[in-house]
């Protein structure tokens, strides 16, 4: 089932269990989805941040991330009822010019985010609203971050479009492992515990990345069903989904528990 944000042009989106949100790559808006009904998604609250438009967001529990494309802005917002989402924090990231493209949760208040131009990860710790904390940290990698973290295991990966390395950080940013992830061009990635799903947008080919042995093991495979250049996934350590950026729109789904081990991946 299909259900417009009313926005008006595109949009940005992350979920977490039986919540949706989606925010405006043209405006501040932000929208509230309930997806615990698959055939029946349900619009709840909207509002406007105080940013000029959405390049990323991120949801944890009852909190919401925004970080606004061409500056560096991150608000946070609490979606405790939903119909009515609030703003509990704003930060001014003046240590990343570009803003965000990028961002997850690595703890409950804690927001790690990447710029459109910018070869750096920025962690925002809203713990205390009043007096917010940024730190910021460069990654070694060419050109724009795409990245994600793991709110259990407090890990964040890191790819870039312009290399085939994946590197991985923990919670205080620091660099513990890293990875030829053997394709060309990372465009999208997703982290579950220490294991990375990777995906380029050059080809229909992914990777698993499990930081978890030394050295990573990579486990490379081919998405199927005629994806025409894999750019977006999303892992939750058993399965994966794979969405298509150019040709026909298309997604497929796998299950990888036996990827790591030499199996192929299952199509479901």
């Amino acid at each position: 089932m299909l259900v417009q944000p009313m926005f008006g042009g595109g949009c940005t989106v992350a979920m977490d269990g039986p919540t949706a949100v989606a925010g405006n790559l043209n405006g501040p808006q932000v929208r509230l989805v309930d997806v615990s009904n698959s055939a029946n998604l349900v619009l709840k609250g909207i509002t406007s941040v105080q940013i000029s438009s959405c390049g990323a967001v991120a949801i944890h529990g009852n909190q919401v991330a925004v970080g606004e494309l061409l500056q560096p802005h991150i608000m946070l917002l609490d979606i405790s009822d939903l119909n009515n989402p609030r703003t509990i924090g704003m930060l001014f990231a003046a240590t990343i010019a570009s803003g965000f493209s990028s961002l997850a949760f690595l703890d409950r208040n804690i927001v790690v985010g990447a710029g459109p131009n910018d070869s750096q990860i920025q962690k925002v710790d809203f713990s205390n609203p009043a007096s917010l904390q940024g730190k910021k940290q460069p990654t070694g990698l060419p050109g724009v971050l795409t990245l994600d973290a793991d709110s259990t295991s407090h890990l964040i990966v890191v790819g870039s479009p312009n290399g085939r390395q994946v590197k991985l950080f923990d919670q205080n940013l620091i660099e513990i492992g890293s990875a030829d992830s053997m394709l060309p061009g990372i465009a999208s990635v997703s982290l579950s515990g220490r294991v990375a799903l990777v995906a380029s947008q050059f080809n229909t080919q992914f990777a698993l990345i499990d930081f978890g042995v030394n050295p990573p093991r990579v486990t490379t495979s081919t998405a199927f069903n005629n994806l025409v250049g894999v750019a977006t996934v999303a892992f939750d350590g058993q399965f994966g989904a794979f969405g298509s950026q150019s040709g026909t729109p298309s997604l497929s789904l796998f299950d990888l528990s036996g990827a790591l081990h030499g199996a192929q991946p299952n199509h479901l």
